[in-house]
């Protein structure tokens, strides 16, 4: 695989990413907005600021998350791992190999 074959598929995964977050983002302001649509505000306002509340906890380094945090984020680092192996540009030592060491 080449630079530009590489780049094209972290691009492409990172759209996955970015396209798994959208339609959540996406869910949850519809029922906002369908909150708004009939009248009630303060439903609508309520689950705004839970959101952000929700969000604004993880606004803080890797390091300081909650494991359940770090775990969500694992995964598409495991992700990337995976298509650097898949393209021979990564070779990580097994457990076994790893542990003899």
């Amino acid at each position: 695989m080449n630079e530009k074959e590489l780049i094209e598929k972290l691009a492409e995964l990172e759209h996955i990413q970015w396209e798994e977050w959208s339609k959540y983002i996406a869910k949850e302001l519809k029922e906002i907005l369908g909150n708004l649509v009939y009248g009630n505000i303060s439903l609508a306002n309520k689950k705004l600021n839970s959101l952000i509340n929700r969000w604004s906890k993880n606004w803080k380094p890797y390091s300081n998350l909650s494991e359940e945090i770090k775990h969500s984020d694992r995964v598409y680092a495991l992700k990337t791992i995976k298509l650097l192996k898949d393209a021979n540009l990564l070779t990580l030592p097994t457990a076994k190999e790893f542990n003899s060491r």
